[in-house]
């Protein structure tokens, strides 16, 4: 069954049907297996992801990327508390 059926048939989110599907596979109860007609592939988009992740912060001056860094800081503590 695909993890999409399963996350519909179980009205589960899909992390929470992750957390479910990893203890059962540890145990050998079940075999994940990747979808071969599953058109994404992320070994071609790694590059142009580094490649972007490396150039965006020179698309903001210092300050802005101080700024940014803050604001981040205070998502990330924002959403560790919810």
């Amino acid at each position: 069954m695909m993890v999409k059926g399963l996350v519909e048939y179980l009205l589960l989110s899909r992390q929470n049907l992750t957390a479910v599907l990893e203890p059962l596979e540890t145990r050998q109860w079940i075999d994940r297996v990747k979808d071969i007609e599953d058109g994404r592939n992320w070994n071609a988009m790694q590059g142009p992801i580094e490649a972007f992740c490396a150039s965006a912060p020179a698309r903001f001056s210092e300050k802005k990327q101080a700024l940014l860094c803050a604001l981040l800081d205070r998502l990330k503590s924002g959403l560790n508390q919810v």
